[in-house]
C-alpha cells in the first residue's frame, strides 16, 4: 500500500493505492477486494463517470468532483474508484468542514491515473455531490485556447436505477457530419447486470441492437453506436431504448458532441 497527498482546495487528502498496481498505469490495475471504510459511512452517492482521457477530434476529457457540506458537523468521506467493474481499485479519504465545499479539479488526473472511472462517495454526513466532465481545449488551439466545454452528470442512488425488465429511452440523438453521439451505461447495483440497447431512427424504424454485461460498479460507453453499429452517418432524429434484462441499479446516458468545438450536450434517460 502506498500513500499520496492530493491538492484539494485546502483539504488534506490521502490516496490509498491498494496492491502492487501503479495508479500511473490505470490499465494495469488489478481487481482488489472492497475495502471497508472505518468512518461509519451512512450516505452513499454514485458519480457515473469521471475521466482523464483523450477522445475523438483531439478532445481531452477531464472531470471535477464537488463535495458540499451544508450541515453543522464535519463530513468524513471515502471515495472509491472503480475501473472496468473492479470495485473499487482505488480508495482515498478526505473531510469537508461544516458549511464548506471542496472542488477536486481533474480528480482522476490528481491520482496520476487515466481512463474513465466510476466513483462511489461514502460519507458519515449528508452531502451535495456534483460532477462536471469537460473537454480541455489545447493551449495551442486557434480558438478558445485553454478553455473548456462541458456537461454535468447527475449523482445517482442505486434505488433509482433500472431493474430487470424495466426500460428507459434516450431521445434527441444525432450522428452526422456536425455531431457525434455516444451512449454510456453504469451499474451501481450490487451484482452483475445485463442490458439490451435498441437504436431507432426518427421515423421509429429499428436500426439495430446490441447487448452488454456490466459488473457491479462498472461504467461502459459505446462510442458512436449509430455510426459503427447501425451504419448511420446522416441521422438527426435518433433515439435509443435500453432494457435491463437482469440485475438492478442501472442508469443510461448519452452525449451529443459538436464535431467542430467538441462541446458536449448530456442526455439523461426517461422512462
Amino acid at each position: 500500500m502506498t500513500a499520496t497527498k492530493l491538492a484539494t482546495s485546502g483539504l488534506a487528502m490521502l490516496v490509498l493505492v491498494i496492491g502492487a498496481g501503479s495508479a500511473r498505469a490505470a490499465g494495469a490495475l488489478e481487481a482488489q477486494p472492497k475495502i471497508e471504510s472505518e468512518n461509519g459511512a451512512r450516505y452513499t452517492y454514485w458519480v457515473p463517470v469521471a475521466s482523464h482521457t483523450g477522445g475523438l477530434n483531439n478532445s481531452q476529457w477531464r472531470s471535477d468532483l464537488g463535495l458540499l457540506n451544508t450541515g453543522t458537523v464535519t463530513a468524513n468521506v471515502v471515495l472509491g474508484f472503480s475501473l472496468g467493474g473492479y470495485h473499487p481499485v482505488l480508495e482515498f479519504t478526505t473531510y469537508v468542514p461544516p458549511g464548506a465545499q471542496s472542488i477536486l479539479t481533474d480528480v482522476v488526473g490528481q491520482l496520476g491515473a487515466s481512463g474513465s472511472w466510476t466513483i462511489e462517495v461514502l460519507s458519515d454526513q449528508p452531502l451535495k455531490v456534483t460532477s462536471r466532465t469537460y473537454n480541455q481545449v489545447s493551449s495551442t488551439a486557434g480558438c478558445y485556447a485553454n478553455g473548456t466545454q462541458g456537461m454535468d452528470y447527475p449523482v445517482l442512488a442505486a434505488s433509482d436505477g433500472l431493474s430487470a425488465q424495466q426500460s428507459a429511452y434516450l431521445a434527441g440523438l444525432t450522428e452526422n457530419a456536425s455531431y457525434r453521439c455516444n451512449i454510456g451505461l453504469v451499474n451501481v447495483g450490487s451484482g452483475t447486470a445485463t442490458v439490451l440497447v435498441e437504436l431507432f431512427d426518427g421515423d421509429g424504424t429499428k436500426l439495430t441492437d446490441y447487448t452488454g454485461s456490466l459488473a457491479a460498479g462498472q461504467w461502459w460507453q459505446e462510442v458512436q453506436p449509430f455510426r459503427y453499429k447501425a451504419r448511420q452517418t446522416a441521422m438527426d432524429r435518433g433515439y435509443a431504448k435500453v432494457t435491463v434484462q437482469s440485475g438492478s441499479g442501472v442508469f443510461v446516458f448519452a452525449s451529443v458532441i459538436d464535431n467542430i468545438t467538441n462541446d458536449p450536450t448530456g442526455v439523461t434517460m426517461q422512462q
